[in-house]
């Protein structure tokens, strides 16, 4: 399920709450009075305004989590006004009749709406968090990645394999309504900067490693940060490298810091997958996971070989 608008999670949860609430105790007070043709009509004006603010909402495109509310009191309560004709009572056993009482049904609906509300409010916060989207979201599958003919090599002599995007798999507009979804869809457009557009030539870890030529697997992270000399930090500084890991250690994101100051502000920068480059607060980014700060006492993060790389790119590329 994907993250939903928060304002949209508050109207449900008041509506479900405030709303229930005032409805079951409304319902109480007026239950000790005869019925008419008063409370027979104002029976039919509430059903017709939960019904026509369900059906208007529902209408205009609104998301489930506004017409549904007015929707579900609005048949609560024409559920309780069924079961107090006189067939139904009929038909319901001795067990079942209390169900018929006004009583028992405002106070039932007075005393279920705020413990609905409180398990919503519950849902909305595991809802809203950032999902972790995994391997797959970092490197796409064979057929939207290929291996460049190169590759780059860390300071310990060990080769890193690079890849390149299928270019030529991308169909027009993708870019935009991938990044898109990925930003607005989890609710945290305001709380990110943009930094660079979306590019499909490199990923996370191609970014901080490999100059934003090409896409890394997070697999090899793990050999350039021992090879290249990195150390564990716990108070992160300027340059230093952002490492994020799932909860079973496996590298899912790279970034590296951009501001750190002693009021405990702290920015990252990285690229996320397919989408652009964004400066964004640690806890914010589309991968969840754990974050770790590295450092390194070498110039830079790139890896070495990538100039070679790219001249056998070149020459291949001259050759098909």
């Amino acid at each position: 399920m994907a993250p939903a608008d928060p304002e949209v999670y508050l109207f449900t949860v008041c509506f479900v709450g405030l709303g229930g609430s005032l409805l079951g105790l409304f319902g109480l007070l007026a239950s000790s009075r005869r019925g008419g043709r008063a409370v027979v009509a104002g029976r039919l004006a509430l059903l017709l305004m939960l019904g026509g603010l369900a059906a208007g909402a529902w209408a205009l495109g609104q998301p489930r989590g506004v017409w549904l509310p007015p929707a579900l009191l609005g048949g609560v309560c024409g559920t309780f006004w069924l079961l107090r004709s006189p067939r139904t009572r009929g038909a319901l056993a001795a067990p079942l009749g209390a169900l018929c009482r006004p009583r028992v049904q405002w106070g039932t609906l007075l005393l279920a709406s705020p413990l609905l509300a409180a398990w919503l409010s519950r849902e909305a916060v595991d809802d809203m968090a950032p999902p972790s989207l995994g391997q797959e979201f970092l490197v796409p599958d064979a057929v939207a990645v290929k291996e460049a003919p190169g590759h780059a090599v860390t300071d310990g002599g060990r080769p890193v394999k690079l890849y390149e995007f299928a270019a030529e798999n991308a169909a027009p507009g993708e870019l935009f309504a991938f990044e898109a979804g990925l930003i607005g869809d989890r609710g945290i457009r305001e709380h990110v900067l943009r930094a660079a557009p979306a590019d499909e030539r490199y990923n996370c870890h191609g970014w901080v490693f490999a100059g934003g030529r090409y896409w890394i697997k997070g697999d090899d992270v793990e050999g350039i940060v021992r090879d290249n000399g990195y150390q564990l930090v716990s108070e992160p500084h300027e340059d230093d490298l952002v490492i994020y890991r799932d909860d079973n250690g496996h590298i899912i994101h790279s970034g590296v810091v951009r501001a750190a100051s002693h009021n405990g502000l702290l920015l990252i920068e990285s690229k996320w997958g397919r989408a652009g480059r964004f400066i964004h607060p640690p806890e914010v980014q589309c991968y969840g996971g754990a974050c770790e700060f590295y450092r390194v006492a070498r110039p830079g993060h790139t890896l070495r070989g990538l100039d070679q790389a790219a001249t056998a790119s070149r020459l291949v590329a001259r050759g098909a």
